[in-house]
């Protein structure tokens, strides 16, 4: 390299050793391709997770979000003391099956409020 630095590269690559018909390698056919700009956008991404996930963790009060099809996708540190459950746990379980039936139905209006767009 003319300035002396070295980069390094994400590659994915592949390979294929034809043979001929006594099976010995005839050749060998091969591909790469730069995945840089992939990797660099998988860290940025995992980068801001642990970013949101400190803020998260790191507010004293229970913070969820839950989708449309009462799903958990996201659930702090608070919240996974309150369910008295991991945060693992929590994440993608149904908020019914995690929680009692008398929250459940408290809450419920309130949801179906905040999926129409209401809230």
């Amino acid at each position: 390299m003319a300035s002396g630095r070295s980069h390094d590269l994400g590659v994915d690559d592949g390979a294929h050793l034809p043979g001929d018909d006594q099976r010995k390698i005839a050749g060998i056919e091969g591909i790469a391709r730069d995945i840089t700009e992939q990797r660099n956008a998988a860290d940025a991404v995992r980068t801001s997770r642990n970013q949101l996930r400190l803020i998260a963790d790191s507010v004293p009060a229970l913070i969820l979000y839950v989708d449309r099809d009462l799903k958990i996708r996201f659930a702090n540190r608070e919240a996974a003391e309150w369910f008295a459950r991991d945060i693992d746990e929590l994440v993608d379980a149904d908020i019914a099956a995690v929680s009692n039936d008398v929250w459940v139905e408290w809450l419920q209006s309130h949801w179906e409020a905040a999926l129409k767009g209401e809230m």
